[in-house]
């Protein structure tokens, strides 16, 4: 969306917007976000990523959607991608249960994350300093030992933060902005659950895992 001006016909200090043009895809796009780097006058166009059905994450300049780049991210389905706070890493979260982790520099995958959970990566969130990632897998069943957080550069697993229920899915996870606290949805779809969940935050204790 554009900015607009104040709307005479709305309330005092209201504005405006204006859609942007539709932009169709060929195939699915399950994930969207943003690069977050100030636009200048020697850069004045912004980057967007596209996770798309087929396994590949489109790389397009904003706000002229033209295509910087193709990543063939996956060999199934991209389903979540997010931008490090510190632009170095793209984590991409896919139907194959692995998280990818792409060097914004040269676009070239440095490191693949595997969960013990094996669900399909719902959605991927950075710690505020980017040094750790934490993957969600909305499927009923791949509950594992809990939910893994990463360290983004040596992928090893640091923690895993316990969650209830056999059947126990996380279908959603995100990192504190300022501080090391996760917050995090449960269900819990097996038999007698009555798709009881709920939402959970944890911090850890001192500032460090």
């Amino acid at each position: 969306m554009t900015d607009g001006s104040s709307n005479g016909s709305s309330k005092p200090g209201a504005s405006t917007f204006t859609a942007l043009s539709s932009h169709p895809q060929p195939v699915q796009t399950n994930a969207t976000t943003f690069s977050n780097h100030i636009a200048t006058d020697d850069s004045p166009e912004l980057h967007f990523f596209a996770t798309t059905g087929e396994g590949t994450v489109k790389i397009m300049n904003y706000p002229s959607f033209s295509i910087a780049h193709t990543l063939n991210a996956h060999t199934s389905s991209c389903m979540a991608v997010s931008l490090a706070p510190t632009g170095r890493y793209l984590a991409i979260g896919g139907s194959d249960a692995l998280i990818s982790l792409w060097d914004t520099t040269d676009w070239i995958c440095r490191r693949t994350l595997s969960s013990e959970n094996g669900g399909g990566i719902r959605g991927v969130s950075w710690s505020f300093d980017g040094r750790f990632i934490c993957g969600a897998w909305d499927e009923p069943g791949c509950g594992g030992n809990g939910l893994e957080i990463f360290h983004a550069e040596s992928g090893e697993s640091v923690y895993t933060v316990p969650t209830t229920g056999t059947n126990a899915s996380v279908p959603a996870v995100a990192w504190h902005p300022s501080r090391y606290w996760l917050a995090y949805s449960t269900t819990n779809d097996g038999p007698g659950s009555g798709g009881a969940g709920g939402l959970k935050i944890i911090g850890a204790g001192g500032g460090n895992l």
